[in-house]
């Protein structure tokens, strides 16, 4: 695999949450039908609230997790961000 991908997820992780597993598995098989490394980082909200542009620079696209957040506004700041920089974002 010669690319390589960082997406960072926008929620709070729980193994317990079925949607969140398959939200992984999502990633590790879209890696590999297109033979593209990718390394995801849940990014728990109560942490996105207070983040620097710059931290979300070191990604190449977000995925709103599914899931309840622990910190909405964190989550919507940082959905808003994407929006307004026009970086690669989806929703589940």
């Amino acid at each position: 695999m010669d690319e390589s991908l960082r997406i960072g997820i926008i929620g709070d992780f729980y193994n317990d949450r079925v949607s969140q597993v398959k939200t992984n598995e999502a990633l590790v098989h879209a890696s590999k039908e297109l033979s593209v490394s990718i390394e995801s980082v849940w990014l728990p909200t109560k942490l996105l609230e207070n983040h620097k542009d710059s931290d979300i620079r070191n990604f190449h696209g977000f995925w709103a997790g599914p899931g309840d957040y622990s910190n909405p506004t964190g989550a919507l700041q940082t959905i808003k961000l994407c929006r307004e920089q026009q970086l690669p974002f989806i929703g589940t």
